[in-house]
């Protein structure tokens, strides 16, 4: 399959050298040191007892001189959503199979409305990974690829898309309950995200204080409420749910393993 990574960052980088590795036909839109660094070395993956390092890679600034084409991972940030789809115009066509590894849940609706295409799959990663260097990437944990299509039902592109991570043994899970999973995620970051960032703080201090752990809650279930008043059924006990979820998130040395895509 040829792929496109639209973004080469931690999270674009990390995949695109998974599935280039598994055979698929990747080409990685970068820009500026890390172009110039993929196109010099490829990409290096430090993993915990593994180096993956995958050379010579097709790396370009512009979308449109890749060729077309049948899977579009899209590794931006959110911030950059539009001007990633208006970069992708001229490389995409109406059977492109276009996926959004980022925060947030409206950025199929934003790729969609600016490409003229029809509803996409909403997808997510939870993944700890970070551009260490130009064209370097350091893997921490996990990397599951969770989507699907909006209305539940398991699609041709569906399932040509999960075939293609298959082939390539990229962890995947096809979901018929992905828009629960979607905001699962965005309770997930506007929790802890948000907190830890404003009292620069890390999880297990945030957790380990009563007043900033309520404040992650109620973040989390003001999500929640804003999930179930558009139809999704999300949970909503927090409370109670913290208590076990939150033991697996934590490292001994008290660092979080990263629940959300770091691209």
């Amino acid at each position: 399959m040829r792929i496109l990574i639209h973004g080469a960052g931690a999270v674009g980088g990390y995949f695109g050298a998974l599935l280039a590795r598994g055979g698929h036909e990747v080409t990685f839109v970068a820009r500026g040191e890390n172009l110039a660094a993929l196109r010099a070395r490829g990409i290096t993956v430090y993993l915990p007892a593994d180096t993956l390092h995958v050379a010579p890679v097709h790396a370009v600034a512009d979308p449109a001189d890749a060729a077309r084409p049948d899977l579009v991972l899209v590794c931006v940030k959110s911030y950059d959503t539009a001007a990633a789809a208006a970069a992708l115009r001229p490389a995409v066509g109406p059977q492109t199979i276009i996926l959004s590894l980022q925060n947030g849940i409206e950025n199929e609706e934003i790729l969609a409305r600016e490409l003229g295409l029809p509803p996409l799959m909403v997808a997510l990663t939870r993944i700890g990974v970070e551009l260490a260097a130009p064209a370097t990437v350091h893997y921490s944990g996990r990397g599951t690829i969770v989507f699907g299509e909006p209305d539940g039902r398991e699609s041709p592109r569906a399932r040509r898309t999960a075939e293609a991570f298959a082939a390539a043994g990229v962890p995947h899970q096809l979901r018929p309950d992905i828009l629960v999973a979607a905001w699962e995620k965005l309770a997930w970051n506007a929790g802890f995200n948000a907190v830890t960032t404003l009292t620069r703080s890390t999880v297990a201090e945030v957790l380990a204080l009563p007043g900033t752990r309520a404040l992650v809650v109620d973040a989390m279930e003001e999500v929640d409420a804003v999930a179930v008043a558009a139809g999704i059924p999300v949970r909503r006990a927090r409370t109670a749910w913290f208590a076990w979820s939150t033991s697996d998130t934590i490292t001994s040395s008290g660092s979080p393993i990263c629940r959300a895509s770091t691209g």
